[in-house]
């Protein structure tokens, strides 16, 4: 909180009283940073000065981060205004009907059965019998997001339009490395599903639809850092991995094209902030924010950006030996959004008895008490998010 109050009010100030208030700042912030409370969203919005855009608002994901980055942006179409899937499916993905799901492994949750073997590989290493069945059915989607819509559960699908959709899959499936936990053709579906809802049967980039497949990496976050070891060909915690590709720029590039960029001034502050969200939602207690100088006082858009499985700072954290790279500060989101002044909000999951590597819910492992209602506004975890957008400014 010093933090927050110092900033604000060295926003006020002259120059030369501003240095000397902020060798003072300075010594108060080693004693009393990082605070035994963070801030929720309201007081930094409020301290900072902070006015987010309603009219640029966008959301992104990694694997599981990606599949609830699809599903909160059909769900909340009507503010959402471009969403970016890294390794993630179609819209209900989990919801649709097979044999195997429903007669041969009838004593699995149907949805999570779908997930594993239809939407994901996940069933190879964690169910026997395992093996991918996929790819989904697109259409299928297109039908549950139109149902959903008809009955209110989520936004009218007429908030997509002029929508920005970018889609990262990890290479050709003929050419190694490629991503084997979400496969190449989850991510032609949800290019698929996309265009049917778009109603542009050979959508392109110009018509608001990009398909990244040039990268040949497994299932990670890739990112381009010299300093880094060449991990491309592995799947093992954070999963970050430098391959010679900026994944975040390139994605916030595409959903954020008008952003003046400027020189990196490294001047953003990244912030804990209290969650505060209900036990259902299995949210952890501490999300993080990323705050551009640019974007203080001023307009500026925002992006949330969701991390995937095993990505929590804490599960990082308790496993002495993955390396310790968290994806609110090591994808490199924040020093793009330092050159083009756009807000970055991470919200962060919770490991639980159902959860254990802290998934965001896309197939419904949540819904005790809620029916099926995971890929709807009524969602813990997407009305928790949603009340973090607001708090900051976003419709």
């Amino acid at each position: 909180m010093a933090r927050l109050l110092c900033a604000r009010f060295l926003s006020y100030i002259s120059f030369g009283f501003g240095r000397l208030l902020g060798m003072f700042c300075s010594i108060i912030l080693v004693i009393t940073w990082p605070p035994a409370h963070s801030a929720n969203l309201s007081q930094i919005k409020e301290l900072l000065a902070l006015n987010v855009d309603e009219n640029s608002v966008s959301i992104s994901g990694l694997s599981s981060g990606a599949f609830m980055a699809v599903q909160y942006h059909i769900a909340h179409s009507a503010s959402i205004t471009g969403v970016a899937s890294v390794a993630g499916g179609p819209y209900h993905c989990a919801g649709g009907q097979s044999f195997l799901c429903q007669y041969i492994y009838w004593f699995l949750p149907q949805d999570s059965c779908q997930a594993s073997y239809f939407c994901s590989a996940t069933a190879r290493t964690t169910l026997p019998l395992g093996f991918y069945l996929g790819p989904p059915d697109h259409q299928q989607s297109v039908r549950s997001a139109k149902t959903q819509a008809a009955k209110g559960t989520i936004d009218p699908l007429q908030g997509l339009s002029n929508d920005r959709v970018w889609i990262f899959t990890g290479g050709r499936p003929d050419i190694e490395p490629h991503d084997t936990f979400v496969p190449h053709d989850v991510a032609l579906e949800l290019r698929e599903f996309y265009h049917s809802l778009f109603n542009q049967p050979n959508a392109g980039p110009s018509d608001g639809i990009a398909l990244v497949d040039s990268v040949q990496a497994e299932h990670s976050f890739v990112v381009d850092d010299a300093t880094r070891e060449d991990k491309c060909d592995t799947i093992e915690p954070p999963f970050i991995a430098d391959c010679s590709f900026n994944t975040a720029a390139s994605l916030l590039d595409y959903l954020h094209p008008d952003r003046p960029k400027t020189t990196p001034s490294n001047s953003g502050q990244l912030l804990p902030f209290e969650q505060n969200a209900p036990e259902e939602a299995t949210l952890a207690n501490t999300g993080h924010i990323y705050i551009p100088a640019a974007c203080q006082g001023q307009a500026c858009p925002l992006h949330i950006a969701l991390h995937g499985c095993g990505q929590t700072q804490a599960l990082i954290d308790a496993n002495p030996e993955t390396e310790k790279l968290y994806f609110y500060a090591d994808t490199g989101y924040n020093p793009w959004a330092d050159t083009a002044g756009v807000i970055i909000l991470y919200p962060q999951t919770r490991a639980s008895d159902d959860n254990k590597q802290a998934c965001w819910d896309w197939w419904g492992y949540s819904q005790s008490g809620f029916g099926d209602t995971y890929l709807t506004r009524e969602a813990p975890q997407m009305a928790a998010i949603a009340r973090m957008a607001a708090a900051l400014g976003a419709p």
